[in-house]
């Protein structure tokens, strides 16, 4: 379980990077603030479902692929 943990903490900073979005910038889609996506994106909290699929939606991926896939390159 802590891998999937890992993998979408990895996901959602790179997904934001990706976009060249900053953290400010997903906090204002998502309706939370920069500092719970600075959380999400060390691996310290994870988002709730409806924040989770706002960030998938915003970056085009379906839930599985932010939550389960590997976006990166290791």
């Amino acid at each position: 379980m802590a891998e999937v943990h890992i993998h979408l903490a990895e996901n959602i900073r790179f997904a934001r990077q990706n976009a060249g979005e900053t953290q400010w910038d997903l906090a204002e889609v998502c309706g939370v603030s920069p500092t719970a996506i600075a959380n999400y994106e060390s691996g310290l909290r994870q988002p709730d479902l409806v924040t989770l699929a706002r960030i998938a939606e915003h970056y085009h991926l379906t839930l599985d692929a932010l939550v389960l896939g590997k976006l990166h390159k290791s």
